[in-house]
């Protein structure tokens, strides 16, 4: 890949998160939920009851971002947290009732701004289009595990 098409890659990909944050900023500001936290309800709507940490680390965030993610959830009401009974120092999310109640709708979210995306799509571009990305995805976490980090909350796992 030229410099020049790495650039124009680099540009694509910054512009299509940022116009998804905004998206979803957008539709879910009436529930006063951020692009940042779709993730969290969407991981504790598979595996209600992780801890902060496990967030952390499928997500590649720091402690300071997650605890950030977090608190307007609790005080929304869409999550509440426990001491953790194995590990006193540690916290277990789990979905509220009304966070349960939300899901149907921010999953729609999801596939409506999927769609916006892949619109003008053949089913087979659609197919490619995910595991082109999904590959990348997975070439940057192996990439980031790989690399130690010195920097605060960050693992090298």
């Amino acid at each position: 890949m030229t410099k020049e098409n790495q650039l124009t890659f680099n540009r694509f990909v910054s512009m299509i998160s940022r116009c998804g944050q905004i998206y979803f900023d957008r539709e879910l500001a009436h529930l006063n939920i951020g692009s940042g936290q779709i993730r969290i309800l969407r991981a504790l709507d598979l595996s209600d009851g992780v801890n902060q940490e496990h967030i952390r680390l499928i997500f590649h965030l720091d402690k300071g971002t997650v605890a950030k993610s977090i608190k307007p959830l609790i005080r929304e009401g869409y999550i509440r947290r426990e001491k953790n009974l194995d590990d006193k120092r540690a916290y277990r999310i789990f979905l509220t009732d009304k966070g349960r109640e939300i899901m149907p709708m921010l999953k729609q979210t999801v596939q409506n701004w999927a769609e916006v995306l892949t619109s003008g799509f053949t089913t087979r571009e659609k197919e490619a289009a995910n595991d082109l990305l999904s590959r990348m995805s997975q070439n940057a976490r192996d990439h980031i595990s790989s690399r130690t980090s010195n920097r605060p909350g960050e693992s090298s796992k």
